[in-house]
């Protein structure tokens, strides 16, 4: 195989995969003045296995005498031959301190988005929109399930949603303990 027939065969490859993804996610919230790591190891709540997430974006801001960080954790996927199916339903939202106070947080987090929530002005901030009918599920559309003669293992949308919620919990574990662990700077 010449060197060329190589590149277009891993060129092809390339575009199977979630990696073009991760590096445009990443580099878009790089544009946007965050801090980006890519494949972040972290342990897993549950297990205490290793594990990687693809992206964790990171903002710091000084407020009086506290640093606020605001961190996505971002899982990125293609789902070509099986797209992704979000179930809604028109008797869920998630608006006004919902949309504000039901975010992964820390302990210190938490308390200071219960305070902030009320706030009409809070509730209005970009970081804070939520679609108006949110999903309560996820699957892969044209999955094997059980009953359909063998199955197909574990959906990749439920692998990723529980992978980004592990890494999300790894990194408010990690922020809780350091609370506990450093002392404040006054």
């Amino acid at each position: 195989m010449s060197d060329e027939d190589l590149k277009t065969k891993i060129e092809g490859w390339l575009k199977t995969q979630g990696y073009p993804l991760e590096m445009v996610v990443a580099r878009t919230f790089r544009d946007a003045g965050f801090i980006t790591s890519q494949s972040e190891y972290y342990a897993d709540p549950e297990t205490g296995k290793m594990r990687e997430i693809d992206v964790v974006a990171r903002a710091e801001h000084i407020v009086e005498h506290f640093t606020l960080r605001v961190t996505f954790v971002i899982e990125c996927k293609l789902a070509t031959k099986k797209p992704w199916i979000l179930f809604i339903s028109p008797n869920l939202s998630l608006r006004g301190m919902s949309a504000v106070n039901k975010r992964v947080a820390s302990m210190i987090g938490d308390q200071f988005l219960r305070q902030i929530s009320s706030n009409a002005d809070i509730q209005g901030l970009e970081m804070f929109k939520v679609p108006d009918q949110p999903a309560y599920g996820v699957t892969d559309a044209l999955r094997k399930e059980a009953g359909d003669g063998e199955q197909e293992g574990k959906a990749v949308a439920y692998m990723a949603a529980s992978g980004v919620t592990h890494a999300a919990l790894a990194q408010v574990r990690a922020a809780d303990w350091a609370t506990e662990h450093i002392d404040p700077v006054c």
